[in-house]
């Protein structure tokens, strides 16, 4: 399963990536000159500043005083001056790797590609009468990224090779028991502002006697048949039979809490060590090891529908082939498992969570500064971890939660005098929980600065986690994380003549129109009435769970009793505020209004079966269209709504090709030429949203039972997919023929009991650990 090409990369959107969860790399493929664009991610500007502040808490009532009198626009403005903090921080680049080749310009045969079932890039061609070949790959095990050359003939590899950075660096040499290796030593800076904000010094490497993360690149040259040596901080080959250049990063970064001035890490030594430590130099064996381990997460999982497969198109005219032929069924299944794909590369165990672009960027100022955001685009980077069967790639993320969560207890406490922990809209490396926006022109930010909730969405996936693995010490460990975002909801709301107001709040992003003015800020918005009924309602199964916390349960189930209920509006549509307004956006990206139905589940087919009109109607008014991830939403929310036909429609949409070069498109998403998710510009979030919004269409189980292939598509009349996971712990195998359920395998990870339907049959089944159930259809 390849993504290929006849050329070489040209921009950042072609090129190929490679990771293993800390370091990443960006592989061009270039004929004679190659660049590999490098991150790692624990490179951010900035440091760890305390940014609640306890001025803010009293303009808390004087916003709802307002909102109360209609006063609205004057709520903004009190949001905007007083309770807003400043920016996140950014995500870095390290640098490229850069190496010229001493050959012709001029190349036969190229062809560069991606193997995603090995987790390697490959670029091959012919030069000079000599066939070369370079192969790239990220290994998880030895940590580090390897870079190999060879050509079919003996002493035909002649290079030069260098490291370079945008930030203030310096080159040298250092000498290991090993080889000697090529090292760049760098700061980031202690300040990068957002590309958003305007300011006559957007990067500030020293500010208040703070300094930025330091960071180092190093690069072994392993020789085979030939000479090297160094000139000028460039490593010079000459006449060899193959290189293998081993490449790895480290910075000083010593968790959420520690200044970098003040960090125990010495950088240039934890480089050193990385390279000290090698096991081997063999290429061979560190690919094989490289290998072996990503098999262990990949292969649990496949996709195969029966029909067209074009993959002996290059992926450019693949693309553009399926803008006028949607029956190329191997494009469904390569974009299915890139995403999962994506997701091990940026993911494992002891990494930083995927940020807006994964691990990949190679801006200074990043797109929205290519943070965490935590209004949808973090949570959905992990909607497919669960499902496809990489739980272990999920614990980033949870591991990242206990660290916002001792943040967000501070903010919640100074900003809001409240119990528990919250979060806003952005977070960063430091684990920011103070609404950003503070530096804006105008309260027009308010509609995504102001939104106190992305802790309590975060709760989510700890529930989640636990649903699929029914693992009790996990949750035995993130209980407190729980019950601290219930008490912060439980505080923030306002009891009044019997009625609850969830306020100020507003619905992410979008907006309203009242008296010929937008307005973001309102009461009561559907968002967050999905959010109370999801963690006031997970808060006291968890205390049950573990027998304790009584009181906090009652508190839980007393206000979800009283909570404000859903309403539907003229149209037959959700309501996304208190009361129907005119909308200011009727095709806005985000379904924020639609949180309670997907990704959570206070509106469902059983228990509330009269607000789905209400879900339909509104997908049907917001369209088809969106951003990247607008249209990954849609096709999980058409996928549980269990419209095979409309969901296919999306998905189509969302494998659209949008050229990086033609600079009139500005809106709609689709996908770069390297599959990467084009918001545009490049998110990743839709890469993994996309991936989820299948592993929907063919197993669903949030209402309790597990339900096999809800929502199939006429156009999938045949196929198979092994390895999906169900909550309560099953692992699934599907077969399928002309539209019906051929044969189901379920195998128990826990002890199951539970209920298992699929076209209008059910079933109930009993399972111990490690037991398999076999489905046999009509």
């Amino acid at each position: 399963m390849k993504l290929w090409y006849k050329q070489p990369a040209t921009v950042f959107e072609e090129a190929l990536p490679i990771g293993n969860g800390r370091l990443g790399g960006m592989v061009y493929g270039g004929i004679k000159k190659e660049r590999i664009s490098l991150n790692d991610d624990t490179l951010w500007s900035g440091y760890p500043i305390d940014k609640s502040d306890e001025k803010a808490y009293p303009y808390l009532d004087q916003v709802r005083d307002a909102i109360d009198k209609n006063e609205k626009n004057k709520a903004q403005e009190l949001l905007w001056k007083h309770m807003l903090s400043t920016w996140t921080e950014s995500y870095q680049p390290v640098g490229n790797f850069i190496l010229t080749m001493q050959h012709d310009e001029k190349a036969e045969n190229y062809r560069r590609e991606l193997d995603i079932e090995n987790a390697v890039a490959t670029t091959s061609y012919t030069a000079d009468g000599t066939e070369y070949e370079r192969t790239a790959f990220c290994s998880y095990p030895d940590n580090l990224m390897v870079l190999h050359i060879r050509g079919d003939r003996k002493g035909q590899v002649s290079l030069e090779a260098y490291l370079e950075s945008l930030h203030p660096c310096n080159i040298s040499t250092a000498q290991l028991e090993k080889g000697e290796l090529l090292l760049l030593e760098g700061k980031a800076p202690v300040y990068a502002a957002p590309s958003y904000h305007g300011t006559p010094e957007p990067l500030l490497y020293e500010l208040e006697g703070q300094t930025g993360l330091s960071f180092g690149t190093g690069v072994l040259p392993i020789v085979s048949g030939g000479e090297c040596r160094y000139e000028e901080g460039r490593i010079i080959i000459q006449k060899a039979d193959s290189v293998t250049f081993i490449i790895n990063t480290a910075t000083n970064y010593d968790g959420m809490g520690t200044v970098p001035k003040d960090s125990r890490i010495d950088c240039r030594q934890l480089l050193l060590s990385r390279f000290e430590k090698l096991a081997s130099l063999d290429m061979l064996v560190l690919y094989e090891t490289h290998v072996k381990d990503y098999h262990s997460l990949y292969n649990r999982v496949s996709l195969k529908i029966a029909g067209d497969n074009k993959e002996h198109l290059p992926l450019d005219e693949r693309l553009k082939a399926y803008e006028w032929d949607k029956d190329d069924y191997g494009l469904i299944s390569l974009i299915f498992q890139y995403g999962r794909y994506l997701l091990i590369s940026s993911s494992r165990t002891g990494s930083q969570p995927a940020n807006l672009q994964g691990i990949w960027n190679e801006h200074l100022r990043a797109p929205w500064s290519s943070n965490y955001t935590l209004n949808i685009n973090a949570e959905m980077n992990y909607w497919s971890a669960e499902n496809t069967n990489l739980s272990e790639c999920h614990e980033p993320l949870l591991v990242y939660i206990k660290g916002l969560a001792k943040n967000g207890a501070r903010t919640a406490k100074k900003n809001y005098n409240s119990r528990g922990w919250c979060a806003h809209h952005n977070s960063d490396l430091w684990g920011q929980t103070e609404a950003v926006g503070k530096l804006s022109l105008d309260t027009d930010c308010v509609c995504y600065a102001f939104w106190p909730h992305g802790g309590s969405w975060l709760t989510r996936h700890i529930w989640e986690h636990y649903e699929y693995t029914k693992d009790r010490e996990f949750l035995r460990e993130y209980r407190e994380i729980i019950y601290g975002a219930a008490e912060f909801l439980l505080d923030y709301a306002v009891e009044r003549d019997g009625r609850i107001l969830l306020y100020p709040t507003t619905s992410p992003e979008n907006t309203y129109i009242e008296n010929g003015e937008k307005i973001a800020v309102c009461a009561d918005s559907a968002m967050d009435i999905g959010m109370y009924k999801d963690v006031l309602g997970m808060c006291a199964v968890v205390t049950d769970i573990f027998i304790e916390k009584e009181e906090l349960k009652n508190r839980c189930l007393s206000m979800l009793g009283k909570l404000p209920e859903y309403k539907v509006g003229s149209k037959g549509q959700l309501l996304e505020w208190d009361k129907e307004y005119e909308e200011a956006e009727s095709l806005h990206r985000h379904l924020s209004l639609l949180y309670g139905f997907y990704p959570a589940n206070s509106i469902n087919h059983q228990e509330t079966k009269e607000l789905i009109p209400a879900v339909i109607n509104t997908m049907n008014l917001r369209g088809d269209e969106a951003t990247g991830w607008g249209i990954a939403w849609k096709i999980c929310v058409w996928a549980r709504l269990r419209d095979g036909e409309h969901t296919k429609k999306v998905l189509d949409n969302a494998i659209r090709f949008v050229d990086i070069h033609d600079k009139s498109h500005t809106a709609g998403g689709g996908v770069y030429l390297n599959l990467l998710g084009a918001h545009p510009p490049f998110q990743i979030d839709s890469n993994f949203g996309i991936t989820a919004g299948i592993t929907e269409m063919l197993v669903q189980s949030h209402e309790g039972d597990i339900e096999l292939l809800p929502a199939l598509p006429l156009e999938w009349g045949t196929g198979e997919v092994t390895g999906l996971c169900a909550r309560g712990g099953l692992e699934i195998s599907i077969s399928w023929e002309e539209g019906s359920l051929k044969e189901a395998l379920l195998k128990a990870k826990t002890e199951f009991t539970g209920n298992v339907s699929w076209e209008e049959k059910c079933i109930n089944i009993n399972l111990k650990q490690g037991e398999i159930y076999k489905i046999v259809g009509a």
